[in-house]
C-alpha cells in the first residue's frame, strides 16, 4: 500500500476532525486526513455544537485516529486533566478550561473542554495542532482538511482492486470547457463513506445502485461564451464510463442544495473565464460491473475522455 492511513481510519475522523471551525448546524463541512473522507462509525459518542458554536469530538477518539496508543493517552481524575503525548508533541487538556499546555507552553482555545456522557470532549483544531497536524479549510468545498505529515492522497483506486492509470489531479477540455479532477474516491453503497455521503446530500435512485463515485473537481470556462449544465440536461457536460457503451449516472442531490454557492454541484453557470470547484456523485444504477473508469468531458457536441483506472482481475 503506497498509503499510510487506511481506509477504516479514514473513516473514523470525517466527522470526528470538526474541532474549532465554526458553522451552522445545517451545514456541516465534510472533514478529511491526508486527503481521505472521515465518517463516524457506529458506537461512537455523538459530536455536537456547544455554546460557542464550535463542533466538541470526544478526546480520546480524536487520540487513536491521529496515531496516540492507549499508553501515551494519561487521565487525572482528580484535576480532570488528560494528557495526550504524540511523537515529541504533549498536549494537556483541563475539563472547564479554555487553556491548553502545548510542549510545556500554554495556549488559549476560543472554548473550554467539556465532560459530557463520562467522556471529555474538545474543540479538535487546537488539540490537532498541539499534536503536530496541520489544519485548513476549503471554503469552496466546504471541506476541513487535516494533514498528518504522511502523503495526501486523491483516489482509492488501489486500495478497490483497480490499476491507477492516471495520477490525480487531471485535466481534460472540450471545446472551451476545462474540467480538473482533484479527486475520486469509489465505494460500495453499503459502506460508511456512501451512507454518509447518502445522509448528508439524499442522492435520487441511490438504494438501486451499487457503488457511488464521488468526485471533487474543478470547472473552468475557456471559451467566449456562457457554459451552463442543469441535471435534466441531454448532454452531461461530465460524465463517467464504466463498461463498454456504459456508463454512470449523474446522482441528484435533494439535499444541501449548494448550485454555485456551496458543495455540491447539481447545477452550474459559467461565464467567460470564469471557474468553480465542487462535488458531484456518480451512481451505477443499472448493477452492471465496474470494469474501468474513463471521464468523459461534453460540450457542444466535442467530447473528450481519459482513462482513469481500470479493475485488475
Amino acid at each position: 500500500m503506497k498509503r499510510a492511513v487506511s481506509l477504516v481510519l479514514a473513516v473514523v475522523l470525517l466527522i470526528t476532525m470538526l474541532g474549532s471551525v465554526s458553522a451552522a448546524k445545517d451545514d456541516v463541512p465534510t472533514f478529511r486526513v491526508d486527503g481521505r473522507l472521515f465518517v463516524t462509525p457506529a458506537g461512537e459518542p455523538q459530536q455536537y455544537i456547544n455554546k460557542e458554536n464550535r463542533y466538541m469530538a470526544s478526546l480520546r477518539l480524536i487520540a487513536n485516529v491521529v496515531g496516540v496508543e492507549g499508553k501515551d493517552i494519561k487521565w487525572d481524575n482528580t484535576k480532570q486533566i488528560a494528557t495526550l503525548t504524540r511523537g515529541s508533541n504533549t498536549v494537556s487538556v483541563t475539563v472547564g478550561k479554555k487553556e491548553i499546555t502545548v510542549n510545556g507552553l500554554s495556549v488559549t482555545m476560543d472554548t473550554s473542554a467539556e465532560m459530557k456522557q463520562g467522556r471529555v470532549f474538545i474543540p479538535v483544531r487546537s488539540v490537532a495542532e498541539g499534536l503536530g497536524l496541520k489544519v485548513s479549510y476549503n471554503k469552496h468545498t466546504n471541506t476541513v482538511n487535516f494533514m498528518t505529515g504522511t502523503e495526501k492522497v486523491s483516489d482509492n483506486f488501489d486500495d478497490i482492486g483497480y490499476k491507477q492509470i492516471e495520477q490525480l489531479p487531471v485535466t481534460v477540455s472540450a471545446n472551451g470547457l476545462q474540467v480538473t479532477l482533484e479527486e475520486a474516491y469509489l465505494f460500495k453503497t453499503d459502506s460508511a463513506e456512501a451512507k454518509a455521503l447518502q445522509d448528508r446530500y439524499g442522492f435520487q435512485n441511490y438504494k438501486s445502485a451499487n457503488h457511488v463515485l464521488w468526485l471533487t473537481v474543478t470547472i473552468a470556462n475557456r471559451s467566449k461564451n456562457t457554459i451552463s449544465f442543469e441535471n435534466s440536461d441531454l448532454e452531461k457536460k461530465i460524465a463517467v464510463t464504466h463498461a463498454p457503451s456504459r456508463s454512470l449516472s449523474l446522482a441528484l442531490a435533494t439535499n444541501n442544495l449548494f448550485g454555485n454557492g456551496g458543495d455540491y454541484l447539481n447545477s452550474w453557470s459559467l461565464s467567460s473565464n470564469a471557474s468553480i470547484t465542487g462535488n458531484i456523485a456518480l451512481l451505477d444504477s443499472d448493477n452492471s460491473r465496474i470494469k474501468f473508469l474513463t471521464i468523459d468531458i461534453s460540450n457542444e457536441g466535442v467530447t473528450n475522455t481519459m482513462k482513469l483506472a481500470e479493475k485488475i482481475d
